[in-house]
């Protein structure tokens, strides 16, 4: 075993702590939220209504998180409509 594969050893087993250190609810979301297929992937409403923003966060977490996303949507949303066609 060469440096290299004890450093992404270390990593690996780092990554598998910090993962299992997650509530149940966050490593569900994270799964759903990683899935291949874009169109099977939770809309940003699925994902405010998802167990862990209504059991882990306090209301008012709840409420900064869901304005700090929805001020995003909307930037974004403005940004592509503003976009410049390809030519």
């Amino acid at each position: 075993m060469d440096d290299n594969d004890t450093k992404k050893s270390d990593v690996d087993q780092t990554l598998v702590k910090k993962w299992n250190k997650l509530s149940e609810n966050s490593r569900n979301l994270i799964v759903q939220m990683l899935e291949k297929e874009p169109f099977a992937r939770p809309s940003i409403d699925e994902i405010f209504d998802h167990a862990w923003f209504s059991e882990d966060f306090t209301e008012e977490t709840q409420c900064n998180l869901y304005n700090e996303m929805s001020y995003r949507k909307t930037f974004i949303a403005d940004f592509l409509r503003k976009k410049p066609k390809a030519s």
